[in-house]
């Protein structure tokens, strides 16, 4: 039988002041459930800018954990890697055409008025280049 290990007084000092902390559960992010379809749901957090698909277990009193979220599988264009001829709007031209509706190419294709609004809310931007970005998602 191995025999205990006799500890310094300092080593029994060190010992006696490491502390076991919880596990701090990670912080739940209220969400809007779009959709639900069998076992995944289309939610929408960040005032409407994001959204992506989670499991429907997920959702606990309309929220779902920040890394469920980080996890989710994203919804939608990412509008943010436009190439926009006006410096790096992307971001906020991701949140002008999510405000407006825009979120799939379908919707970029059928909402031109509104990506046009879009456009003037995020400055003077490119709209070829978002139809470019469009175009090449899948």
């Amino acid at each position: 039988m191995p025999s205990k290990k006799t500890l310094t007084a300092e080593e029994e000092v060190v010992e006696s002041l490491v502390v076991d902390f919880p596990t701090a559960e990670p912080a739940p992010v209220t969400v809007k459930t779009i959709s639900i379809q069998g076992k995944s749901a289309l939610v929408e957090w960040d005032g409407g800018a994001r959204r992506g698909f989670v499991p429907v277990s997920a959702i606990r009193d309309g929220a779902v954990s920040s890394t469920t979220l980080s996890d989710s599988i994203p919804f939608g264009v990412d509008w943010a890697r436009a190439r926009l001829a006006s410096g790096d709007l992307g971001a906020r031209l991701a949140i002008q055409l999510h405000s407006h509706g825009i979120w799939t190419k379908e919707d970029l294709f059928h909402n031109q008025r509104g990506a046009l609004a879009a456009l003037q809310a995020a400055y003077s931007v490119d709209l070829s280049a978002l139809n470019t970005l469009a175009s090449q998602e899948g």
